[in-house]
């Protein structure tokens, strides 16, 4: 199948994921993300309930679900796996294509390399999952000097087995040409516009019944104005919460390098269950509304790249029981 290269306008929403043993979803009071461990107890994700709770409560029905009719943008190819409309909720799979991804944990151990196993490896979850629930993806990045922000390659739905490997290998080889200073790239800084990116995925998902964005991303998030800043993240909070707004979903997996950024994956989380956010005190001199109560809304954060799978499985799990 094709995959197609192409710019999105964005809207998007989160909803939490309950805390589960040894897949990494961890309360959002939990702390920083460390890179040696994560933590996190209970029992397994439940069908039901209303929200997270302090260990082994379900992954509730309430607030997972969107409204409206289907709709699709971005693109014409459907993927081989599922059959179009059969699944009982709509998931994309959003993914930051950045060096915090093919760094870490190591170079030869990265969490690109894991997230391509876990989901089109053998005995990938797209297989498990393809026709329980409509699945599609989009890898995001942004290129110096390159005027096109966000550069967003995707895969519609409905995406089965071996429908996206080949594009994770074909992104992969893509940005070692470009960072490699011998390379036709000549050593381009490579960054993730998530702003830009959480806003397409929501008007690409917006108008679907029980829509749901995972959100893969690691250490300090960019925009297409911005690089590097911290207080970027208030961005990607409002972003998040004009998405909660617009009826999507969207779930944190949270991958963790050497550049973590303290509560940013935990606002993410927040954002995205409709829940109050704890001030970063970064300083921005912004007028963002940060909470006094923050909420408790949980995310993925595996603590090495051998249960990044475990936490997907719990996540897809959830969603295809909610709606079973």
């Amino acid at each position: 199948m094709r995959t197609l290269r192409l710019v999105l306008p964005l809207v998007l929403t989160m909803a939490g994921f309950a805390a589960c043993s040894g897949g990494g979803l961890v309360p959002s009071d939990a702390g920083p993300v460390t890179t040696g461990g994560v933590p996190g107890s209970g029992g397994a994700v439940g069908t039901g309930g209303a929200g997270p709770g302090s260990g082994g409560a379900g992954l509730g029905g309430d607030g997972l679900g969107g409204d409206g009719g289907v709709a699709q943008t971005g693109g014409t190819d459907a993927g081989s796996g599922g059959t179009n409309g059969s699944g009982c909720a709509r998931v994309h799979f959003l993914i930051q294509r950045s060096g915090a991804m093919f760094d870490y944990p190591a170079g030869e151990d990265s969490w690109w390399d894991a997230l391509s196993e876990a989901l089109d490896g053998d005995e990938g979850l797209l297989g498990e999952f393809g026709e329980q629930l409509e699945l599609s993806a989009t890898v995001f990045t942004k290129v110096q000097d390159e005027t096109t922000c966000p550069i967003e390659t995707s895969v519609n739905a409905p995406v089965g087995a071996g429908d996206l490997a080949e594009l994770m290998a074909d992104e992969k080889a893509d940005f070692e040409e470009l960072r490699d200073p011998g390379g036709e790239g000549g050593g381009k800084k490579i960054d993730a516009p998530v702003v830009e990116a959480v806003e397409s995925a929501t008007a690409l998902l917006g108008d679907a019944e029980n829509a749901h964005v995972v959100l893969l991303v690691s250490s300090i998030p960019d925009s297409c104005e911005t690089s590097d800043q911290q207080c970027t993240v208030e961005q990607v909070f409002t972003a998040v919460q004009d998405a909660y707004a617009a009826g999507v979903a969207t779930h944190v997996v949270y991958l963790a390098s050497d550049n973590n950024l303290p509560l940013y994956p935990e606002g993410l989380a927040n954002a995205g269950a409709g829940h109050g956010i704890a001030n970063t005190n970064l300083g921005c001199g912004t007028e963002f509304e940060y909470s006094d109560s923050p909420g408790n809304a949980p995310f993925g954060a595996p603590e090495n790249t051998g249960a990044l799978k475990q936490t997907l499985s719990e996540l897809l799990g959830s969603i295809a029981a909610s709606c079973n």
